[in-house]
């Protein structure tokens, strides 16, 4: 059985991943710094900065997906900053190095990037070709996490960085669900003025665009995986609000946003802020989204069957 190694694995993508693969006869195999109870998967404890024995379940392995790093949603402290870079750069490097070291490597190196590479300027469509001129600190991260995957000589090994857009689905991780809640107490009004731009995926997108790039060997570089439907935050808003039956939602301004984001040790910037992509690439190789619209994903995550 072919196995497909997921790095930091344990979070919303590596379990709908893990999941995904399985039923399509595939062994995920979990690198974690803390295993679960009750992981129905294969854990490998690891550091996430070293070559060490889990190095050892990447010989002959399909692919290995890293999903590894700390999350973004937590205030940017300029501590916290440097743990985000680092929880992202030194899993990168460990992945690369043990790769390169491998006997029969893996067919497939999927890291994970970011569409917070691109700057997101109003009235401009950001495809896989568009400048890496995004000026802000996730930006830079996005570039640096990028270049650590490709500075390693691999031969045998297809490298696709994921520009990932804000993955919707029912997981309490996914950011749709605290949302959805908010809605449900008519707090699910427009964030700021409400005319930033959001790029999203439904999470059956999402794992279906990642089985669908390591089943094709033309696929190398980066892919953003985002829906080819690009909305702004009212809008996205809005169609919460349908899906909970809720007609009414208190608008949150900008100083409230950035006040109750200091008292929960939470970003601002990453509700006030546009972020978004085209996926042109996936477009253009045929892929079929099953849910290219916003109102339909959305209805689908938030029914209560």
């Amino acid at each position: 059985m072919a196995q497909i190694v997921l790095a930091g694995g344990n979070g919303f993508l590596g379990k709908a991943l893990a999941a995904h693969f399985a039923a399509k006869g595939y062994e995920p195999v979990i690198l974690t710094r803390k295993p679960e109870a009750g992981n129905i998967f294969k854990q490998i404890v690891w550091d996430g900065a070293t070559v060490g024995p889990w190095a050892k379940a990447l010989e002959g392995a399909f692919s290995v997906i890293n999903l590894a790093g700390a999350s973004v949603s937590k205030r940017h402290t300029r501590a916290y900053r440097q743990q985000i870079l680092s929880s992202r750069l030194l899993p990168t490097q460990a992945i690369g190095k043990a790769v390169a070291q491998c006997d029969h490597p893996p067919r497939w190196w999927l890291n994970a990037s970011g569409i917070n590479i691109y700057p997101c300027a109003a009235g401009r469509m950001y495809d896989e070709a568009a400048p890496l001129d995004g000026t802000d600190f996730l930006a830079d991260v996005c570039r640096q996490w990028e270049e650590a995957a490709g500075a390693f000589t691999l031969q045998h090994t297809r490298r696709v960085l994921l520009r990932t857009a804000l993955v919707l689905g029912r997981s309490n991780q996914s950011v749709l669900q605290p949302l959805a809640q908010l809605a449900r107490l008519g707090l699910g009004g427009p964030a700021g003025d409400g005319l930033q731009l959001m790029s999203w995926i439904h999470v059956m997108d999402y794992v279906h665009a990642v089985d669908f790039i390591m089943h094709d060997t033309d696929w190398q570089g980066p892919v953003n995986v985002a829906s080819p439907q690009t909305v702004t935050n009212g809008q996205f808003m809005q169609a919460i609000r349908q899906a909970v039956g809720c007609r009414f939602g208190l608008p949150a301004p900008a100083w409230g946003i950035r006040l109750g984001s200091l008292l929960m040790n939470r970003e601002a910037s990453l509700l006030l802020h546009s972020a978004c992509a085209y996926p042109r690439r996936l477009v253009e190789a045929g892929f079929a989204f099953r849910f290219p619209k916003l109102e339909p994903a959305v209805a689908d995550l938030l029914s209560r069957d």
